[in-house]
């Protein structure tokens, strides 16, 4: 097994027999190895059982790189592609801080929230809290447009530990005056780049001028286009950064020949392609 403390590389570098991935925390990069596992990781009981159920093993890069600086309550502007487990990577460290220090919400509040593109995406982080929270017993509750706003309402009315929503509805939940956001210990902002592309970027400063400055800020994207590192440098205090990409796929190359048996036709090409031609001869 590695020594792993004595390895190390700059940012980007890779070494596949180790599972080296190109990803970069701050100025630092090291191997995500091949036997790493969530157990490693700080994790309350509750929360290792839950992944042990879900058979959930072994961290994905963004998962291993981001967790230990979200439990330490660091602000974090991660990066990775579609399916690479940025969910996960902030659903955990959530999960853990609130069960720890467990207190009321109050009426019409929240502790952590979750802001997200679309009602398929709220359903989908709904379902990891769910899965990943079943042990820690926190209430949740899911806003985005559409039927149910009522529902919506009412839950929020007695105060809840987790809210994920589209930006939209949480701005209209805000403007009624059915939800305050002056207690929140927490917010994520996940598929932000998605978010700027759907020109959400006056409900994304309604909800920050609603909320205290004193709180934990997770971004997270699959691309960081500009506006990206401008809003978490707005946004972050004291940032980490994370970016975490699989290995490149290796590009195949294929030679192919073909016979010319026409004298005319081998003329022209060879007069395309003399060096090449001239070897052949």
């Amino acid at each position: 097994m590695p020594d792993r403390e004595n390895l190390s590389l700059k940012p980007g570098s890779r070494c596949y027999g180790l599972k080296w991935y190109p990803c970069r925390v701050t100025n630092l990069c090291r191997p995500i190895l091949s036997n790493s596992q969530f157990s490693s990781l700080d994790l309350v009981e509750p929360i290792q059982r839950a992944l042990t159920a879900e058979k959930h093993v072994a961290p994905t890069p963004i998962q291993a790189k981001a967790i230990p600086h979200l439990l330490q309550g660091r602000d974090l502007l991660g990066q990775a592609e579609a399916g690479a487990g940025k969910t996960v990577a902030f659903t955990l460290p959530i999960l853990q801080h609130l069960s720890i220090d467990r207190h009321p919400a109050g009426p019409r509040k929240v502790r952590a929230l979750i802001l997200t593109t679309s009602r398929e995406r709220v359903q989908h982080i709904q379902e990891s809290f769910r899965a990943y929270g079943r042990f820690v017993r926190l209430s949740q509750v899911t806003v985005y447009e559409g039927p149910g706003k009522a529902a919506q309402a009412q839950a929020l009315s007695r105060g809840i530990d987790i809210l994920i929503g589209t930006p939209g509805r949480v701005v209209e939940l805000i403007n009624a005056g059915q939800l305050e956001l002056n207690k929140l210990e927490i917010m994520v902002l996940d598929e932000t780049d998605r978010m700027l592309e759907l020109g959400v970027t006056n409900e994304l400063r309604a909800i920050f001028e609603a909320a205290p400055t004193e709180r934990q800020t997770i971004v997270f994207a699959t691309t960081l286009p500009a506006e990206i590192k401008q809003l978490a440098d707005n946004l972050l205090t004291d940032p980490v950064t994370v970016l975490a990409n699989p290995p490149a796929p290796r590009l195949i190359t294929t030679a192919q020949s073909a016979r010319i048996r026409d004298t005319e036709a081998r003329r022209r090409v060879r007069d395309l392609l003399p060096e090449r031609m001239a070897s052949r001869r």
